[in-house]
């Protein structure tokens, strides 16, 4: 039983720092793990009471594979929330302007107006030193 406790109380810890670390993790889903933590914690509790109301001689009220049961369940849930990865940040996405757009296009035109100009005037200018 001593073991069962200090195993929540390590729980509780553990999430303390995952609260620090791991900013992501919404605090629903810290609180379902202090939750189910508190749940054993208190479901224990009653059960060992009930076992103290008995004879040594009667059947036990708690039995190991009901604790270590528990335990899976409390391990699952924290595994789950402390292994969810950051989210990768959203791309923004710039959408292009029409203007934009229009200026790149003219300015294509523009220059293969002023090479077909450069090419022109080299072969005008040949032709008259001939």
């Amino acid at each position: 039983m001593e073991k069962t406790e200090s195993a929540l109380k390590i729980y509780e810890e553990k999430i303390e720092d995952l609260k620090v670390n791991k900013t992501w993790i919404s605090e629903e889903e810290f609180q379902d793990v202090l939750d189910k933590v508190s749940d054993v914690r208190k479901w224990l509790a009653n059960k060992t009471e009930e076992q103290e109301s008995k004879k040594l001689s009667e059947e036990p009220v708690i039995k190991a594979d009901e604790i270590v049961k528990k335990m899976k369940t409390i391990k699952k849930l924290y595994t789950k929330v402390a292994s969810k990865k950051k989210p990768k940040p959203k791309k923004e996405k710039k959408p292009k302007k029409k203007e934009e757009d229009e200026e790149d296009f003219n300015d294509k035109d523009d220059t293969k107006k002023e090479e077909s100009e450069k090419k022109t005037d080299g072969q005008d200018s040949g032709e008259d030193d001939k």
